[in-house]
């Protein structure tokens, strides 16, 4: 019961944070902006640190980041098996 409660959850997380990455995509494309799809603005960091949410600089080190979560966890699950 318990692991079906923590599988909910994490659906839950995982297809809340799709649609909003969907939204700001859509919304990103329509008014031809990319800050917006600026990862640490998504994340909130840039609230702590509001240094990360501005310019093009920054944008292109958050995309590096979510690709080097995305490397780092990709390499892990690999090497589960």
């Amino acid at each position: 019961m318990i692991k079906k409660i923590k599988r909910a959850v994490i659906l839950t997380i995982l297809i809340s944070a799709t649609i909003h990455v969907a939204i700001l995509f859509f919304y990103s494309a329509t008014n031809q902006t990319l800050e917006l799809l600026n990862t640490f603005k998504i994340s909130s960091l840039d609230l702590i640190f509001p240094q990360l949410g501005q310019g093009n600089d920054m944008l292109l080190m958050s995309w590096a980041f979510t690709g080097a979560i995305f490397l780092i966890s990709y390499i892990s699950l690999k090497n589960k098996r």
